[in-house]
């Protein structure tokens, strides 16, 4: 894929990917984001806990079933940030700037399947309102 579309290639379907899931849950009235992240979650067969830190922040706790990621594969540290950068990243930020236009998101990993070799993803989810 990357030697076709160049190095972006697979960040832009992502992000267009994100965009459509973030249509299709506005569509169904689906648009408060603690509730939207955690279906799309469980919608892969995931255990996902939300925690609130403050109203800029989240942090995200996904559990697998399995020492494997249902995008990213099994423990492969030398894949992981691809991955992140490329997939997870700009999926989710499309996704929720979908759900919530008005707000900026940005998501740290701090801990990656495919880079940690357990059976948990933990990310941080940063928003904030855009200025008008």
């Amino acid at each position: 894929m990357v030697d076709i579309g160049g190095p972006n290639l697979p960040k832009s379907v992502s992000s267009k990917l994100g965009t459509k899931l973030g249509k299709i849950y506005k569509k169904r009235k689906i648009k408060k984001i603690e509730p939207a992240i955690k279906k799309s979650l469980n919608a892969l067969g995931e255990l996902v806990n939300l925690i609130e830190e403050n109203e800029n922040k989240f942090e995200i706790q996904v559990k697998h079933k399995n020492k494997f990621c249902p995008i990213g594969g099994k423990y492969n540290p030398t894949k992981a940030e691809f991955f992140q950068e490329s997939i997870c990243i700009p999926f989710y930020i499309a996704f929720l700037n979908r759900l919530d236009p008005r707000s900026y998101y940005n998501i740290r990993v701090k801990s990656c399947v495919v880079s940690s070799n357990t059976n948990y993803c933990i990310f941080e989810l940063f928003g904030k309102k855009r200025e008008k």
